[in-house]
């Protein structure tokens, strides 16, 4: 049965209500710069289901098909909407540790769930041009790192396979801290920006070592181990690392996600 009018811009309100960057509408003509005013919500609307992306979404594009939401407006939620999706993904990793301890078959299950939805999310971000595709990609790697870090730590199993220099599990094991730390003090609404700075310098770190490829990490260890004078091995705070222009891309991206800005 297909929706009133009334009822489908009912549902856009819905979908528009629910998002912050999305309380306000766009005045003036379309061509020409906007004028952005803020709305206040109706209260008897009913509260959106937070899984509902997608359909709120599909929601959007059709109205601004029909042309009863500006195009500028719709873009702004859909991208919060995608940005929401994000963030749940990372604070589900807390779900994935609590679960890995009883059952890690199905925690990593969850896990590969919750990667899947991390990268639909990214690429819902790139054409809204939000985000350039080369620097998803190293989110997306920073996040499958963290999600393995959290289920294979918590999962009752032997632990990382050792081997002569390892700084993956170093790695992912401080960007999934910093992510744990920002996370909370955004819930907290107590932002400290020096822990920011350096939360989002170690996070930038992290992405560029994950984002290496096998034959570049080899290169590195092969590298670490023929400078050593006395045999030593540096630890990953002291690894000269080059940090790409993506992976600092990629580190602010993640800080603005987590401390919802």
């Amino acid at each position: 049965m297909s929706l009133s009018r009334r009822e489908f811009m009912k549902q856009v309100g819905i979908a528009l209500a629910s998002l912050v960057l999305t309380n306000c509408k766009g005045r003036g003509d379309r061509s020409r710069d906007q004028t952005i005013t803020c709305y206040t919500v109706v209260p008897d609307l009913p509260t959106p289901d937070p899984n509902a992306a997608g359909q709120q979404t599909g929601i959007l594009t059709n109205a601004v098909q029909s042309g009863d939401v500006d195009p500028e407006i719709a873009r702004r939620a859909q991208a919060a909407i995608a940005r929401e999706r994000l963030r749940a993904c990372w604070l589900g990793l807390e779900g994935i540790a609590q679960r890995a301890q009883d059952d890690p078959d199905g925690a990593e299950q969850e896990k590969l769930a919750l990667e899947a939805e991390h990268r639909a999310a990214l690429d819902a971000l790139v054409p809204l041009a939000e985000l350039r595709a080369a620097v998803a990609d190293d989110v997306q790697v920073a996040f499958e790192a963290a999600a393995y870090h959290v289920w294979r730590a918590n999962a009752p199993i032997t632990c990382y396979e050792p081997v002569l220099i390892d700084y993956t599990p170093t790695s992912s094991q401080q960007l999934t801290a910093q992510a744990a730390v920002l996370a909370e003090m955004a819930d907290d609404g107590a932002i400290e920006k020096d822990v920011v700075a350096q939360a989002q310098a170690a996070i930038e770190r992290d992405i560029a070592f994950l984002s290496l490829s096998q034959e570049e990490i080899q290169t590195l260890y092969q590298e670490i181990t023929e400078g050593s004078i006395d045999g030593s091995i540096p630890s990953f705070d002291e690894m000269a690392l080059e940090v790409t222009p993506e992976a600092v891309e990629a580190a602010q991206f993640l800080v603005g996600l987590l401390l919802k800005e």
